[in-house]
């Protein structure tokens, strides 16, 4: 009965046997005298820098435990709660926090119980002390600057001796957290090329690992905001029978789209070009209007996307060229808010040519979703109905047509 805490108890016995039992003995009343019980075989493990972990074998009664640390000569108490207590199947484990990094301590460690009739507290005695060392930290990382382009972030930061690898953690706004992307984790030089969505904000800081799990504080952290995506530039060159040659100025290893609509079928072609590539000259229909624009994808989603306005042009009847055909001009509309998170007006200047305007709103793939009319100008049109992304307002008088981008957020 010695493993009961301190206190009366009525006890029973039965006797098992191989095929029954029998019944119980009469109860009688046993006292326990009050001890708490003591601490054996005290481990530290798990030592790193501001921590360690502690453990002992089971102990029944305890209800918070009493740490005494000496640093330096110096003893400290330091309190902690039995329900601050991991408890393991023959054993309790605690995870002491604070100390200090490369100091050396020694510890002992004291069960404390009450006394269920006094309310007086007791200290169990303590088998033995433990002396430990804190690993010490490297230096911490100074001068962490950065390189911001588009969709790319170049940081570095002054070498720290010794360290043999290093860990970037960034800032997660959304969790309001500390993370680190595994690919930036222990990488050995001081530098390195981050991916990054453009025109975003971002937080990073840099810890040095040197020798054994032994790292620095972290850096100071440096904030800074990513480059806004360009809006390209477009021309129309070279117009044929069968071909333009569709140009642009976009930033070199840019992922660029060049996307021509044929109002006339309703037909929408969409072809990738490589980034180091600054023209294309698509196959075109004979004596045929057409518009066509450039879409700069930045990187991060359609979101992170800038476009040129869509340029009409008409194709050639024939390659021999014996004058020159103008188009009329195009509606000189405005659409805004651009984006738009359900309505927005549509407006345009001067007198237009057309009493009445109707107009269709298709997705990038040309399928038609919302079709209306307005007779006025400035008109509202409601798009709440629309899921985010990238639309086309096809607006049609009875002899002017313009054909205008928006997205949907």
């Amino acid at each position: 009965l010695s493993i009961l805490a301190p206190g009366t108890y009525q006890i029973r016995v039965q006797s098992v046997c191989t095929d029954k039992v029998s019944n119980y003995s009469s109860v009688f009343e046993y006292t326990a005298n009050f001890l708490c019980p003591g601490i054996s075989n005290l481990y530290i493990n798990d030592i790193r820098q501001e921590h360690v972990t502690l453990r002992w074998l089971n102990v029944v009664g305890a209800e918070k435990f009493n740490l005494y640390l000496q640093e330096n000569g110096v003893w400290t108490l330091h309190e902690f709660p039995i329900d601050s207590v991991k408890f393991g199947r023959a054993d309790m484990q605690y995870i002491f926090r604070g100390l200090k990094p490369g100091t050396k301590y020694k510890a002992l460690l004291r069960a404390v119980c009450k006394n269920q009739d006094t309310g007086e507290y007791y200290e169990g005695y303590a088998q033995n002390t433990q002396d430990f060392e804190t690993m010490s930290l490297c230096d911490k990382p100074e001068n962490l600057s950065a390189s911001v382009g588009q969709t790319t972030v170049y940081l570095s930061w002054t070498p720290v001796p010794g360290a043999t690898k290093y860990r970037i953690d960034y800032f997660d706004y959304a969790k309001n957290y500390w993370t680190t992307n595994p690919s930036l984790e222990f990488i050995t030089d001081p530098y390195r090329t981050m991916n990054v969505d453009p025109g975003s904000l971002v937080t990073v800081r840099v810890v040095a690992y040197c020798s054994g799990s032994s790292t620095s504080l972290p850096s100071d952290s440096l904030t800074f905001e990513t480059v806004h995506c360009e809006t390209p530039d477009i021309t129309v060159s070279n117009i044929k029978k069968n071909a333009a040659t569709i140009g642009w100025t976009a930033p070199v290893g840019a992922n660029v789209a060049v996307e021509i609509y044929r109002p006339s079928d309703n037909y929408w072609s969409h072809s990738g070009v490589s980034g180091d590539k600054v023209s294309y000259t698509p196959y075109l229909l004979a004596n045929t209007v057409h518009y066509a624009r450039v879409v700069f994808l930045c990187g991060g989603g359609i979101e992170h996307a800038e476009m040129t306005p869509l340029i009409p042009f008409k194709t050639l009847s024939t390659d021999v060229v014996v004058g020159t055909e103008e188009l009329p001009d195009p509606l000189a509309l405005q659409l805004f808010p651009n984006p738009t998170s359900g309505f927005f007006t549509v407006e345009w200047a001067g007198q237009p040519e057309s009493e009445a305007f109707d107009y269709e709103i298709r997705n990038l793939y040309g399928a038609l979703l919302q079709r209306g009319r307005f007779t006025t100008s400035p008109s509202t049109i409601d798009a709440t109905a629309l899921a985010s992304g990238m639309y086309l307002l096809d607006i049609k008088g009875r002899a002017q047509r313009q054909v205008l981008p928006f997205v949907k957020i």
